[in-house]
């Protein structure tokens, strides 16, 4: 029964010194400085930080909306397809999920179709293109 009490104090003693000296290791490092982030975006041609100007928090915003959008009809095409599986041969189930799935669709089309237009909108009237 000792040993067993020995192994667990050598146990903690080693975890907590080791978790110890990564947390002061973490603590000493400068993230933004140190990794090459900066250096790597100004090589590659990005500005520092977040694009300040109207048009890249735009092109920011368009994305979002739209990744959020399509986010949310695939999670209804989803759920249609999990009504149309379980409607275990009921017609009003099956018409309900068909319904669910053929509007999933007709979003999915909508917001793709919305992506491609303001892609192409930015980049005709812009002097930074989307990359």
């Amino acid at each position: 029964m000792k040993l067993n009490n020995l192994k667990i104090k050598l146990f903690s003693l080693f975890t907590g010194a080791f978790f110890w000296f990564n947390i002061k290791k973490a603590q000493a490092l400068n993230f933004a400085e140190e990794s090459g982030l900066k250096k790597t975006a100004t090589n590659a041609g990005y500005p520092e930080g977040l694009s300040a100007n109207p048009e890249g928090m735009i092109i920011q915003g368009i994305s979002l909306v739209l990744s959020f959008v399509g986010v949310l009809f695939m999670i209804l095409m989803i759920y249609g397809g999990f009504i149309w599986m379980t409607a275990r041969g009921n017609e009003s189930n099956v018409d309900r999920a068909k319904k669910i799935v053929t509007a999933g669709v007709i979003g999915l089309i909508i917001v793709f179709a919305s992506y491609a237009i303001s892609y192409f909108v930015v980049n005709f009237f812009s002097e930074n293109s989307l990359k």
